[in-house]
C-alpha cells in the first residue's frame, strides 16, 4: 500500500524559523529537502582527531584567542576525570540536624550557592536534610570537630559522612584553627570558607597545589608551612596549561581563607557543570544541549565526518545552558564548546573553544568558519 504523504496525512508539527524546520522526534519528515536536513548517515567508529585546531591550523591561527574572554588565561582546574559527576543533580544531606546548628548549615548552603551561580546556575544541589540509614547517594555531610574534609567527586557516594564541616562549637579546636573561635564573625567566615572549599573537592576538582604545573614559590610555601608536597597523581587533568594562584582549592593563595571563586574557578564550575555544548572523539559528535532559534530552545546533535558536519538530530527543549548557542543568518555560533579528547577517558576535557558554523541548506552541513580557543 502506497505510505501517505506527511503533508496530507502523517501528523506534522514544525517550526519554521529563519529558514529552518525543526522537526521534533514523533514527526514525519517531508520528502524534499528542507532548510534544516537530518540525516543519519554518518558513522565513524574511530576518531578523526580535533576538527576545531585542524581548522585553526588550515588558517594559521592556532593560537588564536576568543573574543568572549576578557584576558588571555585559559580555564583552569585541576581534577581526576575519573570522579567528576555526569549528572547536574546532587543529593546533599547532613548526618545530624540538630536544632541548635541551623544557623551553621544556612551559613554552609548559602556559601556553596558560589558553586551554583559559577555554573551558571545549571548545578542543582538538592535535599540538605538529613541522611537516610545506609549510604545514600551524594554528598553526606558531618560536623565533627575535627578538620574539615571531603572525599573527591563521586567517591562522595563510596563513604558515610563523605565530608566533615567543622562548626568549631566544641573547644579546643583542631590545630591550625584557634583563629576560628576569637570571634563569631571568625567563626562563620571559617564554615563558609570549609563549605565552599570543600565542595569544590565534593565536585571532582583537587587542590590546585597538586598540579604539575604548580610554581616552585608555591612549593616553598609549603614546605615553610609544613603543608603537604604537591601530589600530582592525585588528578590526571589540568584542562590547559596554567596554574592558578587564585583558586579557592589553592593553599598558596594568601586570600584562600576569603572563601571567593577565582575567575578560573568560575571558569572550571562552567565546563563541567553549565550544560553547554560538547564535542567528544570518541564518537566525533558534538552536542548542542542548548540552541536559541529566535527565542525558541532547540537541541542538536551533529557528526563530524571528516571534513564537515551533519545534524543526526534536533528536537525543542526545556532546559537551558551556561553558554547557549544561538542561530542566524544560516550560522550557528556556539560561544563556549567543550573538548573532550579520547585518549583517557570520555570525560577527559583538554580545551574549550568560541566556534562559527556556516549552514547549508541544500545538502545540510555546517562547515567551521571560526575557531577561537577560549584564554
Amino acid at each position: 500500500m502506497k505510505q501517505p504523504l506527511p503533508y496530507s496525512k502523517a501528523k506534522i508539527a514544525a517550526i519554521l524559523v529563519t529558514g529552518i524546520q525543526l522537526l521534533s522526534a514523533n514527526m514525519a519528515f517531508a520528502k524534499q529537502p528542507t532548510p534544516l536536513l537530518i540525516t543519519n548517515k554518518v558513522s565513524n567508529s574511530y576518531s578523526l582527531g580535533n576538527p576545531f585546531n585542524q581548522f585553526q591550523i588550515s588558517q594559521g591561527l592556532s593560537s588564536s584567542v576568543s573574543i568572549s574572554s576578557s584576558t588571555a588565561i585559559q580555564p583552569r582546574a585541576f581534577v581526576n576525570s575519573q570522579l567528576m559527576w555526569n549528572t547536574r543533580t546532587i543529593p546533599v544531606c547532613w548526618t545530624n540536624l540538630d536544632p541548635n546548628r541551623a544557623t551553621e548549615r544556612g551559613w554552609v548552603k548559602n556559601a556553596v550557592s558560589k558553586w551554583i551561580t559559577a555554573s551558571g546556575n545549571q548545578l542543582n544541589l538538592t535535599g540538605w536534610g538529613l541522611c537516610t540509614s545506609g549510604n545514600p547517594f551524594g554528598i553526606k555531610i558531618s560536623n565533627e570537630n575535627v578538620r574539615a574534609n571531603s572525599q573527591i567527586g563521586t567517591n562522595s557516594n563510596k563513604i558515610n559522612p563523605s565530608m566533615q564541616i567543622n562548626f568549631f562549637a566544641t573547644t579546643p579546636p583542631p590545630s591550625g584553627y584557634n583563629s576560628c573561635v576569637a570571634s563569631e564573625s571568625a567563626r562563620q567566615s571559617c564554615i563558609e570558607f570549609s563549605a565552599v572549599h570543600e565542595f569544590g573537592h565534593a565536585l571532582g576538582f583537587q587542590h590546585e597545589q597538586d598540579s604539575p604545573l604548580v610554581t616552585d614559590a608555591c612549593i616553598g610555601y609549603l614546605e615553610n608551612n609544613n603543608l603537604s608536597a604537591p601530589q600530582p597523581w592525585l588528578g590526571d587533568l589540568t584542562l590547559t596549561n596554567q596554574w592558578d594562584a587564585n583558586s579557592v582549592m589553592n593553599y598558596c593563595n594568601p586570600l584562600v581563607r576569603n572563601g571567593d571563586l577565582s575567575r578560573l574557578d568560575q571558569m572550571a564550575a562552567k565546563t563541567w557543570y553549565g550544560n553547554i555544548s560538547n564535542y567528544s572523539t570518541w564518537n566525533n559528535t558534538l552536542n548542542i544541549p542548548v540552541i536559541d532559534v529566535n527565542g525558541i530552545k532547540m537541541s542538536a546533535t551533529l557528526v563530524f565526518n571528516g571534513s564537515t558536519f551533519v545534524i543526526t538530530s534536533s528536537s525543542t527543549t526545556t532546559p537551558n545552558s551556561a553558554s547557549e548557542a544561538v542561530f542566524s543568518n544560516n550560522m550557528i555560533h556556539i560561544p563556549m564548546l567543550r573538548f573532550q579528547d579520547q585518549q583517557n577517558s570520555p570525560n577527559f576535557v583538554t580545551d574549550l573553544y568560541d566556534v562559527w558554523l556556516s549552514y547549508n541548506s541544500a545538502n545540510g552541513q555546517l562547515t567551521l568558519t571560526s575557531v577561537n580557543t577560549i584564554r
